[in-house]
């Protein structure tokens, strides 16, 4: 379904996006075009970012972005977001981190996606992909989360 002005000019989802998204009880993606992607979507280009963490839900969205990656030959970057040196008891270890993206780095390679992997370390999630998505110009974000 396509919607002309999907944000509000406060960055908000318009009140009719927000009645389509609560219409639906299962998996939903939103994309939003701008730009060279607007103006010419069939001809330009588009990387594609991950931010993992080890949910399903998470899983999910990567599962996603390596099939867009794959149909559309899109690079693809994953992102896991740590807490660093002030890791929490009881929270993930690094081990299991570098396990997380190994997952994801497996399933892309299974499908012939070539994936690059970073991990950032001490900032809060939100602003730690918004810097990712930067740094490696990615034009698209997919994150598998729970509603």
């Amino acid at each position: 379904m396509g919607l002309d002005e999907i944000l509000t000019s406060a960055g908000d989802f318009q009140k009719n996006v927000q009645d389509v998204i609560g219409g639906f009880d299962g998996p939903l993606a939103l994309v939003m075009a701008k730009g060279k992607h607007l103006e010419s979507p069939s001809l330009s280009g588009f990387s594609i970012l991950i931010p993992v963490t080890r949910t399903s839900y998470s899983r999910r969205g990567a599962e996603l972005a390596v099939a867009l990656a794959r149909a559309s030959s899109a690079p693809l970057r994953a992102i896991y977001v740590s807490p660093g040196e002030s890791r929490p008891a009881g929270t993930v270890t690094l081990f299991e981190e570098e396990e997380i993206l190994r997952g994801i780095v497996d399933l892309a390679e299974r499908y012939g996606v070539a994936i690059s992997t970073n991990v950032r370390t001490g900032i809060a999630p939100a602003e730690a992909i918004i810097q990712e998505a930067r740094s490696s110009r990615s034009d698209v974000i997919i994150m598998g989360v729970e509603r």
